[in-house]
């Protein structure tokens, strides 16, 4: 659909299942399900709004422009006297007019999108939105100023006393009007007149919707709060994702905040909130439960993926990953801590050495019927009980001195063809054949490996995926991206 990125498209309307959705240099695209076509508007100015009423499609936005199409194809620029509104930044249809607004208070309406009239002065704020909503046209303006209207043509001003936040977005549902703002601000009012305040943070709140259920809203850096009734929010804002896990029934994503997200395909995805603030860094899909750890010592446990319970605390310390074999969970973290369960819920701590190194233990697979523990400085325990451990040697034979004074740190670990593979930092590899490190042909980072179909696939920064027959030569694969890619998984 040509190159646009999302901070360039401002507004979408849908009509007949077909999206039309306008921006930045004159942008319009329709079409649906990522198929989208790049329309000419003829015109390259930022377009901010876009609604649809009486067969018209109607479009505004800065440099006073105003388009108007029959089929969302051929488009007509209105040229009427708007003096000095040059930023129009919002149009609503509704009880048979169309309304806009813009900077500087103003207020336009039309019956057919053609011909238009000022609504006239009203306030000197800017003014971002406007929205039909219950049979009732809302503006939102700066400063905290909202102008009401049942006919687009006489307004009655209100405002928010005490309260200077810029305003962006209105919904309605459950009886209840709902204004979201800067700096996280939300207004709740059941007539439109008297509003009560909600913080949701420090993140300016852009948009605001309510699909019959639930209110959504959306705001800077990927910030998005879902909530019931208006008054209790719930923190689904978009953070980085951290752990990839899967079993035969379910692919799962733990990240930051306490965010899992769950799919059966890998295409639609569902989002969940554990009871807990605290970043997740892995995630374990097994059969006999589901197990979450993180940051501060976060253990969450699941039987059924929907009801977690979180499980302590039993340390402070950050978990980093966790494993299950022989019947039991094992869980590995900073200063080498290492933690035991039979059943997720009830856990015992576990020490791997009696030296005082206390290096931070990064990952921990169940393989070949051994634990296989990773931490920095090339340390790798292993274990048959996950009671009593001992210290892998793996052995340098790199020449370059470069080499030689790092501290890489190996981050995933897999076993195929009767051999454990380690990957770590700087493209650096090793194999239980000889226990020898060894170093891939590129040097960015690698963050994870399994063994699928007869090889050895790695992932790491930068979008690099290599793949390798024996887990010691390895090949480049094209990704496609320069994302770094943090784990995989296999379903």
């Amino acid at each position: 659909a040509g190159m646009f990125n999302k901070s360039e498209l401002f507004s979408a309307i849908v009509v007949d299942n077909k999206f039309v959705v306008v921006g930045n240099n004159g942008a319009i695209l329709t079409g649906n399900f990522g198929k989208f076509k790049i329309l000419d508007s003829k015109v390259k100015t930022k377009l901010k709004s876009i609604t649809y009423g009486k067969g018209k499609y109607v479009v505004v936005g800065h440099d006073k422009t105003i388009l108007v199409s029959k089929d969302a194809v051929d488009w007509e620029r209105i040229t009427i006297d708007l003096s000095s509104q040059y930023y129009l930044n919002s149009v609503a249809y509704g009880n048979d007019k169309f309304v806009i607004v813009g900077n500087n208070g103003s207020i336009n309406w039309s019956d057919d999108g053609i011909h238009w009239e000022s609504s006239g002065d009203h306030t000197f704020a800017n003014l971002n939105k406007v929205k039909f909503v219950n049979d009732v046209f809302i503006a939102l303006g700066d400063a905290g100023e909202i102008l009401i209207s049942t006919n687009g043509v006489d307004w009655e001003k209100i405002i928010l006393k005490k309260h200077m936040d810029n305003l962006y977005g209105v919904a309605f549902g459950k009886n209840v009007y709902v204004i979201c703002g800067s700096q996280g601000n939300i207004f709740v009012s059941q007539n439109a007149i008297a509003w009560s305040k909600i913080n949701l943070g420090k993140k300016d709140l852009n948009d605001i919707s309510f699909d019959g259920n639930n209110f959504v809203t959306v705001g800077e850096d990927g910030t998005r709060f879902v909530s019931s009734n208006a008054n209790e929010w719930i923190d689904f804002s978009f953070h980085n994702l951290n752990s990839i896990s899967a079993n035969k029934d379910v692919l799962f994503l733990g990240g930051d905040k306490g965010m899992i997200y769950t799919s059966k395909g890998g295409k639609k995805w569902f989002s969940q909130k554990i009871n807990s603030e605290k970043n997740i860094n892995k995630i374990l899909a097994k059969k006999d439960g589901y197990l979450a750890v993180g940051s501060k010592g976060l253990i969450a446990f699941s039987r059924d993926t929907n009801n977690w319970e979180v499980i302590g605390p039993i340390t402070e310390k950050n978990l980093k990953a966790a494993s299950f074999g022989q019947n039991k969970y094992i869980v590995v973290g900073e200063d080498e801590e290492i933690l035991m369960s039979t059943n997720g819920k009830n856990w015992e701590k576990r020490h791997v050495s009696n030296d005082k190194s206390f290096n931070d233990l990064l990952d921990v697979e169940f393989l070949d019927n051994k634990y296989i523990a990773l931490g920095e400085s090339y340390l790798t325990y292993m274990s048959t009980n996950g009671e009593s451990w001992s210290k892998i040697k793996i052995k340098d034979d790199r020449e370059t001195s470069w080499y030689n004074t790092t501290s890489d740190i190996f981050n995933g670990v897999t076993f195929g063809k009767g051999y454990i593979v380690l990957v770590g930092d700087s493209g650096i590899t090793a194999n239980s054949k000889n226990w020898n490190l060894s170093q891939s042909r590129i040097e960015e980072d690698l963050t994870d490996v399994v063994y699928f179909k007869d090889k050895f696939i790695a992932v790491g920064n930068s979008g690099t995926i290599l793949s390798s027959k024996e887990g010691i030569i390895w090949n480049f694969t094209q990704s496609g991206t320069e994302i770094d890619l943090k784990g995989i998984a296999i379903k």
